[in-house]
């Protein structure tokens, strides 16, 4: 008798998200030990996306210290396997390449406060600085100073008000124009 070959499957969460982004075209996350699935294909996301990825690359034109970077994964300290993929990542390739800003833009269907879970998770994996951008309210959340559990500082203003970055970024973002839901 002939023995039947299974294809080989991951046994690790992030090989396994791995595996399922790639069947799905959905981002997989790996947030806390659970498996998140999230749509990207939303045209106010995509292009909020460029707009900023966009404004950091010609603000940051004399700045080859920075690159902002789509899709690019953040880890957990000491968990490699815990794992968000923020919509945009501003680093420094100089630095090891570790995220100082991760750009996330809260879906239409997102419920509630929008990514408040994955806020938290961003400060326990010790991210100096987090912007929500939130195209259903026009709004946007600068959180910063991650220590413990949660974000010691949250900025707020709405579409149209410049984003103030702080060091080592000292940067201002412009909101206006981007799109809305």
């Amino acid at each position: 008798m002939r023995r039947r070959r299974w294809p080989l499957l991951p046994r690790d969460p992030r090989g396994v998200a791995r595996l399922v982004a790639r069947a799905t075209g959905l981002r997989a996350e790996v947030l806390g030990g659970s498996l998140v699935l999230t749509r990207t294909d939303c045209p106010v996301r995509a292009e909020t996306v460029r707009r900023v990825a966009d404004a950091f690359t010609g603000s940051f034109t004399g700045d080859a210290d920075w690159e902002a970077v789509e899709g690019c994964p953040v880890e957990m300290p000491l968990d490699a396997d815990d794992v968000a993929v923020p919509d945009l990542v501003v680093r420094s390739p100089a630095a090891g390449g570790r995220p100082v800003l991760a750009v996330e833009v809260v879906p239409r269907g997102e419920k509630g406060s929008g990514l408040a879970g994955k806020a938290e998770w961003y400060a326990v994996a010790h991210l100096p600085f987090l912007l929500v951008l939130d195209p259903r309210e026009a709004a946007w959340s600068l959180r910063s100073r991650s220590g413990g559990a949660r974000f010691a500082c949250v900025r707020r203003g709405a579409y149209g008000e410049e984003v103030d970055l702080p060091a080592p970024l000292g940067r201002a973002l412009p909101t206006a124009g981007l799109p809305v839901h």
